[in-house]
């Protein structure tokens, strides 16, 4: 357990460098950004660790890594200095003791809790384990940067990797194990999740507080700090519906006996997930595990596609708590901490102050000669580099943030338009600087844009994913949100919402008419360049017939024929996800026209604005993929769902978090007991999956040997494999070979536990971080 002492150590110090910084930068905010010191110092940190390493300027050495730990800590004193922090921030620590002990309260339960899950099934194995565990491993031998492909030997890594890297980064300091240092970052990066949710939720009811001109009392701060609790247990610890979907299917719900004596279920049939379709075993009881072993992976397949011929389609649906459970460190939970980082940054933007200069040069101008915008880019560019999927979600969020703020300033729609563009295309520019050295020998699998047509997600399987925040997000919107906004505003913002949602539509739906028109004219004009016509027509042919076999449809008229059907026999999904969107953006339009009114100052609640605005980015995310997805070398939309349905998660559970905390302010009475209902049943039924497979995990504990170190078993079932691998740890750099086999399985092993690159480990995963090349 002395490397988790030192791991805490260790993320202390870097948080305490980093928050004169952070004191600096979100001095807006009531907690000055403590919550995120310690995410701001990993960033930081590993982004100077990654520069000096690829320019040559230090080495991938224990040394390096101090060195650069040192160079931050001397620029912290110096910035303190410079800015005459030291005084201010003594103060602001003996009068915020409270916030911060609680915080860091947060932090120990946080991680007290994922070593007992850890503790209990820390093998890297299964799933992708073994790939994130070779990455580690490779950025730690690799003797300069890019590092070292370890399964495609004179290569270096073409995947998102900065995660990897800052965890490679802490090893080198303090010399733990690999194999501890895998469920080590799991159990730490959980820990960041929680007090950064803690900190945006407590930061948001604060600011209300303050945008009210009301005292912040102590009992007021007490108040705040018991409710932002709700944010990690929401983002982290409860979970989809399907676990008590599990638990009723235990007790029997639903089934009865047939006069053959087999038991049926029209309910369980209709509602179609795998194993629920199969009746329970006798007799019933509350024993959900009784399932299967891993009863529990079912809930990240909750969805499914269908082609046109009903042919099955597995999708990801993942949530955070089974992230965690499973132990996958994979991107999206490496990257977590930081979209939350860029979550506190867009609000700390919004509720900031803005120059109005008389042109559109000097105020673009004057937002750069702000060091916060300089992070802003920072902050929002590592997530092209930690999971490049996240990066044009929280640009986006951040983009919808500067216009609203510079719309307060401005008299011009045009002067808007144009300053929007060039202040959010300099933004993207500098991010995109800030991390080119990745995007150079970065190879994207992504294959461009294609229609979901007959691929439509089922009305109850979205409710099942999403019901704990569905509920209560909608309950808040019918009783607190709308009855506020004019009824003028609402049909608006529904017809604006609808219209857009029409016309993209229509627009994928003529997606295969334009396929056909497209090659048509293509080889029509080879064919005037001197091709052979005929052979252009066949071959136009057999490109629009592979777009509909990607469906499973014979013709284009069966493939527009039957998603029209499928949209029209089950819209509640989309007309639920329509109201969301049109409610967020009667907030926006409404917080734009109070400024009018009120002599430029955004007069509504702002906290309020930035809800509105995560709601409608989640909505957005899950909306996008019925309408179109990101193709890639699976042909469907598996991947975009789990990127953006994780990233929905995200946002939701924020906040529904706030809007629990809001409840109080619902003028009627049926509302209040409403919206107290439905956050009950749907908070009790959220905590049903992580009770039931947390019991699973903790049962298992007591008959095995508690340990953090995930290489411990493999290793030591094959002695002499373990003694090869102490072995290749210690001579110098080079390459081995090794046999190949398919993805998922236990070949590369020797690769992925020295670090040293084969010839070639996992094939299948290989082509896809190369885009197939």
């Amino acid at each position: 357990m002395g490397d988790l002492l030192f791991w805490w150590i260790l993320f202390s110090i870097i948080g305490w460098i980093a928050f004169p910084l952070c004191f600096s930068l979100f001095n807006n905010l009531y907690t000055k950004g403590y919550s995120f010191s310690k995410i701001t110092g990993l960033l930081i940190w590993g982004y100077a660790y990654w520069i000096g390493n690829t320019f040559g300027l230090i080495g991938n050495t224990r040394l390096g890594a101090i060195f650069t730990l040192i160079a931050i800590l001397f620029a912290s004193i110096i910035f303190s200095y410079k800015k005459h922090l030291w005084i201010e921030i003594y103060d602001w620590i003996k009068a915020h003791r409270k916030i911060i002990l609680f915080s860091e309260v947060i932090f120990f339960i946080s991680i007290l809790f994922m070593t007992i899950m850890r503790g209990a099934n820390p093998e890297i194995i299964g799933t992708e384990k073994p790939m994130e565990l070779t990455f580690i491993n490779g950025i730690l031998r690799s003797q300069s940067f890019p590092p070292n492909d370890p399964w495609l030997s004179g290569y270096s890594i073409s995947y998102y990797y900065f995660g990897y890297l800052i965890i490679a980064a802490i090893i080198k300091i303090i010399g733990t194990n690999s194999g501890i240092a895998f469920n080590l970052a799991l159990i730490f990066w959980f820990a960041l999740i929680s007090i950064g949710a803690f900190g945006i939720l407590f930061n948001l009811l604060i600011g209300k507080i303050e945008q009210d001109k009301k005292n912040i009392s102590q009992k007021k701060i007490n108040s705040a700090i018991i409710n932002s609790i709700l944010a990690p247990v929401f983002l982290l610890i409860v979970s989809n519906g399907e676990g008590f979907l599990e638990l009723l299917h235990s007790l029997g719900f639903f089934w009865k006996t047939d006069q053959s004596g087999e038991m049926v279920s029209r309910f369980w049939s209709w509602l179609d997930i795998r194993e629920l379709s199969n009746p329970p075993p006798m007799p019933f009881d509350w024993n959900v595990g009784r399932i299967g072993g891993t009863w529990w992976w079912r809930a990240s397949r909750v969805l499914q596609d269908f082609t046109i011929q009903g042919q099955p389609r597995e999708i990801i649906d993942e949530f955070p708590f089974f992230s965690f459970y499973l132990g996958d460190l994979h991107p999206h939970v490496l990257a977590m901490p930081f979209v939350l980082l860029c979550i506190i940054c867009s609000y700390t933007f919004l509720i900031g102050e803005r120059e109005n200069e008389n042109s559109i040069l000097k105020n673009v101008a004057s937002f750069w000669k702000k060091g916060f915008s300089w992070f802003l880019a920072l902050a929002l560019g590592s997530l092209i580099f930690i999971n490049t999927w996240d990066f044009p979600i929280y640009f986006g969020l951040a983009g919808v943030v500067y216009v609203i703020s510079i719309y307060q300033k401005r008299e011009s729609i045009g002067l808007i338009i144009k300053e929007s563009i060039m202040g959010l295309f300099i933004l993207g520019v500098i991010c995109i600087i800030f991390y080119l050295p990745f995007l150079i020998s970065f190879s994207s699998q992504a294959g461009g844009i294609l229609p979901s047509l007959i691929f439509q997600t089922r009305s109850v399987h979205l409710l099942v994913m999403f019901l704990p925040f569905i509920a209560i997000l909608l309950s808040d919107i019918l009783f607190r949100i709308l009855p506020d906004l004019p009824r003028t505003i609402i049909r608006r913002s529904f017809l604006i919402s609808l219209g857009g949602y029409i016309i993209s539509l229509m627009v994928s739906l003529l997606f295969p008419f334009v396929i056909g028109v497209v090659h048509d004219i293509y080889w029509y004009i080879q064919n005037c360049l001197g091709g052979n016509y005929e052979n252009s027509i066949q071959l136009s042919s057999q490109h629009l017939q592979a777009f509909i076999s990607i469906y499973g449809a014979s013709s284009t008229q069966e493939l527009i024929l039957g998603t029209i059907e499928r949209i029209i026999t089950d819209p509640i999904d989309i007309m639920v996800l329509i109201i969301m969107v049109s409610a967020m953006i009667s907030i926006i339009i409404h917080s734009i026209k109070q400024a009018e009114l009120t002599e430029n100052q955004l007069s509504i609640n702002k906290q309020d604005s930035f809800i509105g605005l995560m709601i409608l980015l989640g909505a957005g995310l899950i909306l996008f993929p019925e309408i179109f997805y990101l193709r890639d070398q699976f042909g469907w939309r598996m991947n975009t769902i789990f990127k953006f349905y994780f990233q929905s998660w995200i946002l939701f559970s924020i906040s529904a978090a706030y809007a629990v905390s809001q409840s109080n302010k619902i003028k009627k009475l049926l509302g209040k007991k409403v919206i107290s209902a439905v956050t009950l049943v749907s908070i009790i039924s959220g905590l049903v999956y992580p009770f039931f497979s947390t019991r699973e995990r903790i049962e298992g504990l007591v008959s095995r040997e508690f340990t953090l170190n995930g290489n411990q078993y493999s290793l030591l079932s094959n002695q002499d494999e373990y003694e090869a691998v102490k072995y290749l740890n210690l001579v110098p750099f080079g390459v081995i070979s090794e046999a190949v086999g398919g993805s998922y399985s236990n070949y590369g092993r020797i690769s992925k536990f020295t670090g040293l690159p084969t010839l070639l480990g996992w094939p299948g995963h290989e082509m896809q971080w190369r885009g197939g090349r």
